[in-house]
């Protein structure tokens, strides 16, 4: 088992729920732990998350 802190930027659909779409997004990185918007454009681009994650 390996824990890693990411950095990711998502591209996400504003018109549905945020966090079942970042979870999905980490998933590719592990099991997310926890994480943290720490950047969004109110124009609807991409937002940069840092999380904590488990992976095999």
């Amino acid at each position: 088992m390996c824990v890693q802190y990411i950095e990711a930027e998502i591209e996400l659909d504003r018109g549905k729920a945020l966090s079942p779409q970042i979870e999905q997004a980490l998933q590719a990185h592990g099991e997310p732990l926890r994480w943290a918007i720490v950047e969004a454009d109110e124009a609807g681009g991409p937002v940069r998350v840092e999380a904590v994650v488990v992976g095999a």
